[in-house]
This record gives structure tokens, C-alpha cells and sequence, in this order.
């Protein structure tokens, strides 16, 4: 039994406003104990109060690290939840050494001189930036992009479902947007479509022998089909802050098959990869694949992928549950594509790319 509330969806909502109200008590008490020298408890209370406070701060960092992995997340607040997870780690390691260092000023009694109590109370200032910084992008997550809010979530997966039955019905090419997104819902004349409107680094289309299929359901779809050849095709623009998603059946394939995005060259790129029952979220450096996370999965039938890259933070989802999440410096822009490097049957009914920057 969840000791969480049903509305909640999660438990950071209920752990992160307590941290906050201590951290900024401890610095009215610090302010007050700057001021009235003589009455030393008020140093004191301020000192235990940033203990405490960053004890709740650096709970409440892990909370909410859980959190975002739970969470459905709009493409549009990636920038957002990466900028509130940056500003919750610095918070938590600032007030966690800063306690630590107003305990032990307490027990050596370093703030009875007045320059270190005011030294103290400026550091204590530059740590209350950053948990502003932390909490207005938090409330910017929640009140305007409605993450963690379930009548929001529930309206917002409503609404894409709406939307991918509508898109399902078009057979024609890439529908591009002005911003450098681009959606492809494979129908009749997929391979011709793939043939013009995607750009082949390695292999061609007569490498996988594309052609329009029917799925189980009736509906058409694309139709690979690799012999142990390594392609990789692109499509749209070059991009800086994306998300890509993809609705695939690897149910008769057997290799690699890996979202790339950030595309420079045959040898540099980032890329998801499924293989061998497992999901890696990683970068090629030079033909040299780096490894940045990792995770079991278990592929049967058709599931969603999605890859997330934006602002340093690298995430990778199956069917919207976070398997992988990774850092590194971000590439310069480039396109989205496939990589596949195996031998079967894929069938693809989806590619959907959001330029998130």
C-alpha cells in the first residue's frame, strides 16, 4: 500500500517545500543574528536550520531525480527539467558542505567574530540564488507545462493519442515544421519516400529492400529488410535540442538497430542502441562507440523509442519509461536518423523528431 496521497504523483511535491522553508528561515535568523549581535541562540537556531535545511534539500534532490524518471515529459519543458535538475544539484551540494561548515563554526565558535558572521551570511546569500533558481524552475515545470500534474498528463497523452490516430490516416512523406521538426507516418510509397527524402551516409535503399507492408492491425507500414549490411540514413535539418521518437517491431530482426541524432560524420554521432535484449545510450567518438548508461529491456512486438538530447542531459525511454539517462558535452547540431546493422525483419510506423531548443 503507497503511503503517497492518489493525487500525488510522486513524492517530491511533498518533500520539497519543507528544505525551502528552512533554508529561508535559516537566513531571516541569520540576518537577525547579524544585527543583534548580543543574543547569540539566534546564530545558533541559524546554523541548525541550514543543517537541517540541506538535509531536506539533498533528500529532496533524490526525490525529485525519481520523480523526472517517472514523469511523462513534454518535449517542450526538456530544457526546463534539465535547467531545475542542474540548479537542485548545485543546491544540494552547496547547503550540504554549508551546513557542515555553520556546525562546525558552531562548536568552534567562529562566529562570535563579526567578519566571519558576515562572510558567512554573503555565502549564505549566494546559496539562497541558487535555491531560488532551483524553485522557480520547478514551478515553471508544474505551472506551465503541467509536469507531475495528473489531469494534465492524463489530457496531454490524450491528446497525442488523438493526434498519432489522425496522422496514421495520412500516406504522404515528411510533414516538416518551421522550427525543424519533422513527423514521417510510413504508408503507401514509403520506400519511395525514404528513397528522396532521407539522406544515406552508409548503404542504400536497395540495401534493406524497403517496401510497404501490412502490420497484424491492417495498417500499412515500412518494411526493412537488412541482410547483415550496415546502413544509416538521415532526414530534416540539423538540430541542437531534440526528441525523437519511434514506433518499431524488431520481433523478426536480429543486430543492432540505433536512433542517431546530432549526426557529424560516420564515425561521430550520439545514439540509443537496442541489441541483445538491451538499451545503451551513448556517443561515437571518432568510430569508437563511448557507452554512457545502459540497461536490461525487454522487446516483444511493437514499442515506442524515444531519445532525448538537450542541454548536456541524454535520456533514453521504451514505451515512456526512462531506461537510460547520461551527460556529456553536447555536439554541434545535426541531423536525425536510423542506424541498422543486422539481419531480419523491422517494420517501422512512426519517426517523429521535435526540435526542443
Amino acid at each position: 500500500m503507497s503511503f503517497l496521497p492518489e493525487w500525488a504523483p510522486n513524492a517530491h511535491p511533498l518533500i520539497v517545500h519543507f528544505p525551502i522553508a528552512i533554508l529561508l528561515l535559516a537566513v531571516f535568523f541569520d540576518v537577525l543574528s547579524t544585527v543583534f549581535r548580543k543574543h547569540s541562540w539566534l546564530s545558533n537556531c541559524a546554523s541548525s536550520l541550514y543543517s537541517l535545511g540541506a538535509l531536506g534539500a539533498i533528500v529532496a534532490y533524490f526525490s525529485g531525480k525519481q520523480a523526472a524518471d517517472l514523469a511523462n515529459i513534454p518535449a517542450i519543458a526538456h530544457s526546463t527539467l534539465s535547467e531545475h535538475a542542474d540548479y537542485g544539484f548545485y543546491t544540494a551540494w552547496f547547503f550540504g558542505l554549508f551546513g557542515l561548515f555553520r556546525l562546525l563554526g558552531l562548536w568552534k565558535q567562529w562566529f562570535q567574530h563579526i567578519a566571519v558572521h558576515i562572510a558567512s551570511l554573503i555565502i549564505a546569500l549566494a546559496g539562497a540564488f541558487l535555491l531560488f533558481q532551483t524553485a522557480e524552475h520547478g514551478a515553471e515545470l508544474v505551472f506551465r507545462h503541467g509536469v507531475g500534474v495528473k489531469a494534465a498528463e492524463e489530457t496531454r497523452r490524450s491528446e497525442a493519442e488523438q493526434k498519432t490516430a489522425e496522422k496514421t490516416l495520412q500516406k504522404n512523406g515528411i510533414v516538416k515544421s518551421e522550427d525543424g521538426s519533422w513527423e514521417w507516418y510510413p504508408g503507401q510509397g514509403a520506400n519511395t519516400v525514404l528513397a528522396h527524402q532521407f539522406k544515406w551516409w552508409l548503404g542504400n535503399i536497395s540495401t534493406l529492400n524497403a517496401k510497404t507492408a501490412s502490420s497484424q492491425s491492417g495498417k500499412e507500414v515500412l518494411s526493412l529488410h537488412p541482410q547483415n549490411m550496415r546502413v544509416l540514413f538521415t532526414a530534416g535539418k540539423s538540430l541542437q535540442g531534440i526528441q525523437v521518437d519511434v514506433r518499431v517491431n524488431l520481433d523478426d530482426f536480429s543486430g543492432n538497430f540505433m536512433i542517431v541524432h546530432h549526426v557529424q560524420d560516420l564515425q561521430n554521432f550520439d545514439f540509443i542502441k537496442l541489441a541483445d535484449g538491451e538499451i545503451q545510450l551513448g556517443r561515437m567518438v571518432n568510430g569508437n562507440e563511448k557507452i554512457e548508461d545502459r540497461d536490461v529491456v525487454t522487446i516483444v512486438g511493437w514499442i515506442r523509442i524515444r531519445s532525448v538530447g538537450q542541454g548536456g542531459h541524454f535520456r533514453g525511454y521504451v514505451n515512456e519509461k526512462l531506461l537510460t539517462h547520461g551527460h556529456a558535452k553536447d555536439l554541434p547540431p545535426g541531423p536525425v536518423g536510423l542506424l541498422i546493422d543486422g539481419s531480419g525483419v523491422i517494420l517501422i510506423d512512426e519517426m517523429a523528431v521535435q526540435s526542443i531548443n
